[in-house]
């Protein structure tokens, strides 16, 4: 804001700093003495190096006073979300004469909810004490689900649950509080699979 009317077009440049950035100009067509105007830079932050980054914007507009003709502020860049989670449970059934077996199909969404493939999943059978599961998502070539199975169930066993105890992954951190099931089926934890 200005005690002098400025009748030109003139350019204001938002320059980032440490990586170096010229963020496109934008024109001013001119300013009445006393006014002021606001200017909106879009800036991808996609290839940016994680921390502390200046942002100095400055006008070309030559004048008494070069001092003022540019200002900064700081701003931070975070690194992505590291955190995943259980994004779905499916039990599936299945018949085999005097016995049966149930498999559960999991699925690891990252923070935006979108499939990770390489997690690992652990989880118990809550029968016959068996021992921990355990499958690596997109290993069968699914996209960010894996299965586990309980095979040879007597037919006298009405249901069987599967729990996630565990996600791990280089890099990742798991959320057992960010667990989902969007079909219901299941807590996003835990899920029962009944007896066919």
């Amino acid at each position: 804001m200005g005690t002098e009317a400025v009748s030109a077009s003139f350019n204001v440049t938002l320059q980032e700093a440490p990586d170096n950035v010229t963020i496109a100009p934008q024109s001013v067509p001119g300013l009445a003495a006393g006014a002021s105007t606001t200017l909106t830079f879009s800036w991808n932050t996609t290839a940016s190096s994680i921390g502390n980054h200046t942002l100095t914007a400055s006008h070309d507009f030559t004048d008494e006073n070069a001092a003022n003709n540019q200002a900064s502020t700081t701003v931070t860049v975070n690194s992505p979300s590291t955190l995943i989670h259980v994004g779905n449970l499916d039990g599936t059934p299945l018949s085999n004469g005097n016995t049966w077996s149930a498999t559960v199909e999991i699925t690891v969404d990252d923070a935006n909810h979108d499939p990770v493939n390489g997690a690992t999943v652990t989880g118990r059978w809550r029968v016959n004490n068996l021992n921990a599961s355990q499958c690596i998502t997109g290993d069968l070539g699914g996209n960010g689900t894996c299965i586990v199975l309980v095979p040879s169930l007597k037919r006298g066993t009405r249901f069987v649950t599967f729990t996630v105890t565990n996600v791990t992954m280089p890099g990742q951190t798991y959320d057992p509080s960010a667990n989902q099931d969007p079909d219901g089926d299941s807590n996003g934890t835990s899920i029962t699979v009944r007896r066919p």
